[in-house]
């Protein structure tokens, strides 16, 4: 109970006025503003570990898919010496191919276990990255310096707390053709302007909110090129290149350009390509 006003600091004569006496100041008990959001989130978050935890393979596995690889479980391949490897997951994306391990053990892996994955990607191939999953112990020291060496990537418990919390709630923000691109202030695609700009508050009519929605699109374009090209010794080559690109559609910014180099005019019809589709 305050025994003075907070406004001009005088001494309150009656016990829980409504309006200091001296200067008018209200001083009523004002309603907090509660966000509701942070309730909704953390019950969100805790439901996410606790299906990392039941379901480990299946929830990496759906990260995987959200950047945009076809996944496998559980695949038996055979190895360059013969012998049969088992996958956890089978990642692949393009030319890329992942082998994917997972740990749901409580206390840290150790570099034995790393080691052993190590053993089984050599034997796979040189084509093969790897991927090692610890939830939710995590690694020992000695299992990071050698994973980081030989270039294992690691997913600890950290790291699957927010990528899967990004996918349960909607917030995976990749647009993937053939590789990862993420669009920066752009809105999930599960989710429109008005869940978005929502104000997620217990009393929002005590809140003024004013939002605006900026249009600006992006183009798939599938290309097929082929040339053949002169040198000054006279000597023919041949370009070729089949793939997709995506496209800013305001300034015509290829966001991921096609792997030839010195191959300007691909970049000239992609240009062309959307100022005429802009034009429409």
């Amino acid at each position: 109970m305050l025994n003075y006003c907070p406004s001009c600091r005088e001494k309150l004569q009656i016990p829980n006025p409504n309006f200091c006496p001296n200067c008018g100041n209200d001083l009523r008990k004002q309603e907090e503003i509660t966000p509701l959001q942070e309730e909704n989130t953390e019950v969100q978050v805790q439901a996410a570990i606790h299906e990392l935890g039941e379901k480990l393979e299946e929830c990496v596995e759906k990260i995987l898919v959200s950047k945009g690889f076809r996944t496998k479980r559980r695949e038996r391949i055979r190895g360059i010496s013969g012998a049969l490897k088992e996958i956890d997951i089978v990642a692949t994306r393009g030319s890329k191919i992942i082998a994917v391990e997972c740990k749901n053990w409580k206390n840290p892996v150790g570099v034995d276990e790393i080691e052993k994955f190590w053993a089984k990607l050599k034997d796979l191939g040189s084509q093969w990255r790897g991927i090692f999953v610890s939830y939710p112990g995590g690694f020992s020291e000695d299992a990071e310096i050698f994973a980081d060496h030989y270039n294992i990537d690691r997913w600890d418990v950290d790291f699957l707390k927010e990528e899967f919390w990004a996918i349960s709630v909607g917030r995976a923000d990749y647009a993937t053709i053939e590789e990862s691109i993420t669009v920066k202030n752009a809105l999930p695609l599960r989710n429109n302007f008005q869940k978005i700009s929502e104000i997620e508050l217990r009393n929002r009519d005590k809140v003024k909110a004013y939002g605006m929605l900026s249009y600006h699109p992006y183009y798939v374009i599938a290309y097929s090129y082929q040339a053949k090209v002169k040198d000054p010794t006279k000597k023919i080559h041949t370009f070729k290149d089949l793939g997709k690109v995506f496209i800013d559609g305001l300034d015509g910014t290829i966001l991921n350009p096609p792997p030839i180099r010195g191959v300007q005019s691909l970049v000239k019809v992609f240009k062309a390509i959307v100022s005429v589709m802009s034009s429409f």
